[in-house]
């Protein structure tokens, strides 16, 4: 279930939506943070986005519509 945006909540930028930025982005947006995401394959991030997120087009754009920046990433 969705919320709304909660205004105390900084934007986050995340970077990284795999196994572990996933359940890491969905508790953030369930808090209703305002969240832009970034993945390499951006289809990833499509559950993400169908859930509240944004998709940045590059890091450029994600950094300047977030107050903070996460990076997750597995080998």
């Amino acid at each position: 279930q969705m919320s709304l945006p909660d205004e105390s909540l900084p934007p986050i930028g995340f970077i990284g939506t795999g196994r572990m930025g996933l359940p890491m982005c969905r508790r953030r947006l369930a808090r209703g943070a305002t969240l832009t995401v970034l993945n390499r394959t951006p289809d990833r991030a499509r559950t993400l986005v169908d859930a509240g997120a944004s998709l940045a087009r590059n890091l450029a754009d994600l950094v300047r519509r977030s107050t903070a920046v996460s990076y997750t990433h597995l080998t």
